[in-house]
């Protein structure tokens, strides 16, 4: 499963990228609020994530942490919560679902198992709080 481990931590330097551009509202070389396909650091990331699926290729399964990246790193630079949760529940954690059945890889199972309830769970809480303000 090197196409998952490799997407793991470049993913994790993702989010260490996208943790900083929140807090300073763009990361060097990029204005504020900037577009992710106008991002070089965007492109920098999908085409680290590509250069995995190619060097990693082991048939179509190991395709699917590539591709679950890519969408991911579209979803996240967004930076819209409700687009992200959309993104994630419905596209990657089904995708990298399936990466880990095929791979055996209970942890990562069990990771978009609880991935993907933890969204639901923030989806019903978020629509409840809502429904109990109309009632009020």
């Amino acid at each position: 499963a090197y196409a998952g481990c490799v997407c793991n931590v470049i993913g994790a330097l993702l989010r260490i990228a996208v943790y900083f551009r929140d807090k300073n509202g763009a990361l060097p070389g990029e204005k504020r609020g900037t577009a992710p396909l106008a991002s070089v650091w965007f492109w920098g990331f999908c085409l680290a994530f590509a250069v995995v699926g190619a060097i990693t290729y082991d048939g179509i399964v190991s395709l699917i942490p590539p591709v679950a990246m890519i969408v991911f790193t579209y979803a996240i630079w967004n930076a819209d919560a409700v687009f992200i949760r959309k993104m994630n529940f419905f596209i990657c954690s089904p995708m990298w679902l399936t990466y880990n059945i095929c791979s055996l890889a209970v942890a990562g199972i069990l990771t978009e198992v609880f991935n993907m309830l933890s969204v639901a769970v923030s989806w019903y809480r978020f629509f409840a709080g809502k429904n109990r303000k109309k009632a009020e």
